[in-house]
């Protein structure tokens, strides 16, 4: 007995799925960003605000003033490299903040 030949199974071609139109619902928010996108205007800018420095940034600036004097006058083998200073501000500060924390807690 001959095999049979199995005929080739062919697929069903898929059919395109029809998207639905997106429904937006317009609201005021929304027509003023398409008016002005329309229109090419920007919107008034708000004048840029600066923030004060905070304490600490004040005073880690003041003491990295005070190295970068004491380093002048050093040779340059006794100097502390660039790389180290914040790290000595910071000891600085955590210095002067123990020393005033006590004169506060005293008062």
């Amino acid at each position: 007995m001959e095999a049979e030949k199995s005929k080739p199974v062919e697929a069903e071609k898929s059919k395109p799925v029809e998207a639905e139109p997106i429904k937006v619902k317009k609201t005021k928010t929304i027509k003023r960003v398409v008016e002005v996108v329309n229109e090419d205007e920007k919107p008034a800018e708000k004048p840029k605000r600066t923030r004060k420095p905070s304490a600490y940034n004040m005073l880690l600036g003041e003491f990295m003033k005070k190295i970068a004097i004491e380093e002048q006058e050093k040779d340059k083998d006794e100097r502390i490299p660039r790389n180290m200073r914040m790290k000595r501000a910071q000891e600085m500060y955590r210095e002067w903040k123990a020393k005033n924390v006590l004169m506060v807690g005293q008062q």
